[in-house]
């Protein structure tokens, strides 16, 4: 899962305007790609996801009782939020999220998720 984070963080990376024309085309209601992906690509990713999750669990790295779903959820926020609210860090402090900045973000999720924000 973690090998997965990396790269898919760094395809974001590598295109910053995709977390944008996500929320606007997929996810916001009336989303002209909306369709597309859930029948194209959602079955895919999610097969994916749910089975890196289900390989973290018996590697002993994921909690027995994490949820799959809510999980994925909770972890890409962690990776995509950062992207989404840059244009507004850049307004507010003179300056967007560097790379190197999103790469602590990332790293930051990372060490989140299978460790937690104790200790």
């Amino acid at each position: 899962l973690e090998e997965w984070v990396i790269l898919f963080h760094n395809h974001i990376l590598a295109h910053r305007w995709m977390p944008h024309l996500m929320l606007r085309e997929v996810i916001m209601e009336g989303g002209h790609l909306r369709e597309f992906f859930v029948n194209r690509f959602g079955p895919y990713f999610a097969m994916k996801w749910f089975s890196l999750l289900a390989a973290e669990k018996t590697t002993g790295r994921l909690r027995d009782d994490a949820n799959e779903f809510r999980h994925v959820i909770m972890l890409m926020g962690m990776l995509i939020y950062p992207f989404v609210v840059s244009p507004i860090s850049g307004a507010l402090t003179g300056q967007p999220f560097s790379d190197d900045d999103m790469i602590r973000f990332r790293e930051d999720a990372v060490r989140l998720f299978f460790k937690g924000a104790k200790g």
